[in-house]
C-alpha cells in the first residue's frame, strides 16, 4: 500500500545539517477531502515573541481553512507552552483533533 507520509519533526530531528532534507518544512498544512491538517515543528521551546509568532502563524493558516468541517493540528512535542497554544488556537478556532507526540513513558 502506498500512502503519503508527513513528518512532524521535533527537538532532535533537526540537529543534523541535512535533516531538513528528510523532515521538510518547519510548518505545513494540507487539505485532504473536506479535512484540513496543520503540522508544525517544536524543536525549540517557544516563549515570548517566538511563541506569539508561532500562534499568529497557526491562526492565519487555520483562518484560511476555517470553512473545512474537520480540522486537525499535530505537533511533535506537548510542552507546557502548548497549553497556551491550545487555549489561544485549538479551543477558540474549533479544532477537532490535536495530536501530540514525544512522550517518554514506561508502561
Amino acid at each position: 500500500m502506498e500512502a503519503p507520509v508527513f513528518v512532524v519533526p521535533g527537538n532532535h530531528d533537526r540537529n543534523n545539517s541535512d535533516a531538513a532534507e528528510f523532515t521538510g518544512p518547519l510548518q505545513y498544512s494540507f487539505v485532504y477531502g473536506n479535512s484540513y491538517f496543520l503540522g508544525f515543528d517544536t524543536q525549540e521551546q517557544y516563549t515570548g515573541r517566538a511563541l506569539n509568532a508561532l500562534i499568529d502563524s497557526i491562526k492565519k493558516d487555520v483562518r484560511a481553512n476555517q470553512q473545512k468541517p474537520f480540522k486537525a493540528l499535530f505537533s511533535h512535542r506537548a510542552e507546557s507552552d502548548f497549553r497556551f497554544i491550545a487555549t489561544k488556537v485549538v479551543i477558540p478556532m474549533k479544532i477537532n483533533l490535536l495530536l501530540l507526540g514525544h512522550t517518554h513513558m514506561d508502561t
